[in-house]
């Protein structure tokens, strides 16, 4: 079954945020909860949960890149 990584809306008035570094490379298996990427925001920088199990297929979004909320970042 596919996932999709998608950017959700953390807070009131949150547009979009910061690719910072990919924590599992193309390939590599991913645990539900387990740390995958790191995000920045105009607020703070953490580390955005996997939200399922499996293997990380696709980053769409490249580090460094600016992302709209409800854009896929990635594909499990």
């Amino acid at each position: 079954m596919i996932t999709r990584v998608i950017i959700e809306q953390f807070y009131e008035n949150f547009e979009e945020a910061t690719i910072g570094q990919w924590l599992k490379a193309e390939g590599d298996r991913v645990e539900e909860k387990e740390p995958l990427v790191e995000l920045i925001t105009d607020k703070v920088t953490f580390e955005y949960e996997s939200p399922g199990t499996g293997l990380l297929r696709r980053t769409v979004a490249q580090e460094k890149s600016a992302v709209p909320v409800g854009y896929i970042i990635g594909v499990l």
